[in-house]
């Protein structure tokens, strides 16, 4: 597997706390900054499909506006049933650009 990477936002555009929806490889995404760390993850709950570029970022969590549920911004996991997680993407910083990546098959 290798990783093919887009730009998604700029250095500067998100100050801790931020959470913006984002489109990478057809996917709606929300790009978030947890501290000095920027992550991303499915744009769409997994509980009652709320818009988590709604939510808030608190003490290492995003938290979906409509029910309060709280998934973890390092792992995607919701934070009291494990069971339930959000698609998270890898986020690399290249000069002044952000970029999510996706994983992809090598073909030879």
């Amino acid at each position: 597997m290798t990783t093919a990477w887009t730009a998604v936002a700029k250095v500067g555009q998100l100050v801790a706390g931020d959470v913006v929806p984002v489109t990478a490889f057809g996917r709606e995404l929300v790009l978030g900054r947890d501290g000095d760390r920027y992550f991303a993850v499915q744009r769409q709950c997994v509980h009652r499909g709320g818009d988590l570029s709604e939510g808030i970022v608190s003490r290492g969590y995003i938290i979906c506006p409509n029910h309060g549920w709280r998934f973890s911004t390092a792992t995607g996991r919701q934070a009291e049933a494990s069971e339930y997680c959000l698609a998270s993407y890898p986020v690399r910083v290249v000069g002044d650009v952000i970029e999510v990546g996706i994983a992809t098959q090598e073909t030879t």
